[in-house]
């Protein structure tokens, strides 16, 4: 059961993230450098769950060079995340509409600070190999990896990189900047009890990371190694049950937030069909999630993964065409009342008078 509930969550957060950024990219009334950030970082989480997702599919106790390629690649979205997000919110605030903001001055400087851990945490990816293989972290072999103090230095800093972003991101949001957009003020007065409940779901996340982090070091230094892993498979399962459903929520918010008052797009007055869309979406994730990660848990053999995959997918697909129908339907019979009140047919038959002639 917990590991069908984690991959269902996996495939949920995959499902959603990859739909709200290719929906921000798609709807956007200008691909502005901020509207291909906020799609481009929704798309860089559907990417890190998809990742997490072949993880468990491949078993948490399996060792080779497929987990060792998807462990290292999840981690290039989990540094970048972060510091995505800040910039989010710092232009959804107009942290750039007017260089003479509170807001501007007031972030300018950790603005600096998160750039700089960024691009430090990035270049110790890149060239000081700070992260262990798979193989290592099943057996809590950290001693390959730089350390400060017997504390690898990815899992000193990184807590505290991602701790700072997503706090000065709820700091932005509670006092932004001017806005620059029509009646942006009021869609950031709406939106901004979504994105603030996103924002503490995340810095709640954050922290359980940075705890999670801290828990396995001190366990590879207090214990012994043999038989570790398999003593500490449940607790680190439970723990990333419990970060993949709080980012699981975060997700679920900030899609309100996007699709409810399009605060991503640019549009000046939100569509009540974007959150048909988005309510639909919902129930897709949810239902194919549930079903394949079951199949998965169960172990069926493929073909049947595949057969209920395609059955759900139809049915799924005609669902939402009746509904789309429907809908065409209820929006035509309640215009119809007010076409014919206003006697249109006859304005447009009727001949137009020719000029008068002096």
């Amino acid at each position: 059961m917990l590991d069908w509930a984690t991959m269902a969550v996996s495939l949920f957060n995959t499902i959603l993230l990859l739909w709200l950024g290719l929906t921000v990219l798609l709807n956007a009334e200008q691909r502005t450098w901020g509207i291909w950030l906020a799609g481009g970082g929704l798309l860089l989480g559907g990417a890190f769950f998809i990742s997490h997702t072949a993880i468990l599919g491949r078993g948490l106790s399996s060792i080779g060079p497929g987990m060792d390629f998807w462990w290292r690649l999840g981690w290039g979205p989990v540094v970048a995340l972060p510091f995505v997000w800040y910039l989010i919110i710092l232009w959804y605030a107009g942290f750039w509409d007017d260089r003479r903001s509170s807001l501007r001055r007031r972030h300018r400087p950790w603005l600096l600070i998160t750039s700089l851990l960024a691009v430090g945490l990035v270049g110790l990816l890149l060239f000081a190999n700070p992260l262990p293989s798979y193989w290592q972290v099943a057996q809590l072999d950290l001693s390959a990896t730089p350390s400060l103090g017997n504390i690898p230095l990815l899992i000193l800093v990184y807590p505290i990189y991602i701790v700072l972003c997503i706090g000065l991101s709820l700091d932005a949001l509670r006092y932004p900047g001017p806005s620059a957009r029509m009646m942006g003020d009021l869609a950031r007065r709406r939106a901004r009890p979504w994105l603030v409940a996103t924002a503490i779901a995340l810095l709640l996340v954050s922290l359980l990371v940075a705890w999670a982090m801290l828990w396995i070091v001190m366990n590879a230094r207090q214990r012994a190694l043999n038989g570790l892993y398999n003593e500490m498979a449940l607790t680190i399962a439970w723990f990333d049950l419990i970060i993949a459903s709080l980012i699981g929520v975060a997700v679920l918010l900030q899609g309100q937030a996007i699709v409810s008052y399009e605060v991503f797009t640019g549009k000046t007055l939100p569509r009540r069909g974007l959150w048909r869309h988005w309510r639909s979406a919902i129930v897709l994730a949810g239902g194919y999630s549930a079903v394949v990660a079951l199949s998965l848990a169960l172990q069926l053999r493929p073909i049947y993964s595949l057969l209920l995959s395609t059955v759900l997918m139809a049915l799924f697909y005609a669902l939402f065409s009746w509904r789309s129908y429907e809908e065409r339907e209820r929006t035509m019979a309640q215009l119809r009342p007010f076409v014919a009140s206003q006697r249109l047919y006859e304005h447009l038959l009727a001949p137009s008078s020719p000029p008068e002639v002096d």
